[in-house]
């Protein structure tokens, strides 16, 4: 008989999409991003400044990196070092 109410299944399976999709599953994602970020900048001794950085990086390919000797703030090898270990707390690191 169908009452127009969901069974109890489908009611379940539906709270566990909502919940994977909701602000509170982004927002825990973001957390555990800003801790790995800070992590990485305390760890290579970088800049709260630079943060923006390493995100800009953690999805990206990564391109070879070698010093020019030109003194950059940060180095790219600093900032190569930065990202791999933020990624590593994200359980990211494939090797890239």
């Amino acid at each position: 008989m169908d009452d127009g109410e969901p069974s109890p299944e489908a009611a379940s399976t539906e709270a566990a999409s909502t919940e994977a999709a909701s602000p509170e599953a982004a927002s825990t994602e973001a957390v555990s991003t800003e801790a790995a970020i800070t992590e990485a900048l305390r760890c290579t001794g970088m800049r709260e400044t630079q943060r923006e950085m390493i995100r800009a990086y953690l999805d990206a390919p990564p391109d070879p990196t070698t010093c020019c000797g030109s003194s950059c703030d940060p180095c790219v090898i600093t900032l190569a070092r930065a990202v791999k270990r933020a990624r590593r707390a994200l359980d990211r690191d494939d090797d890239r």
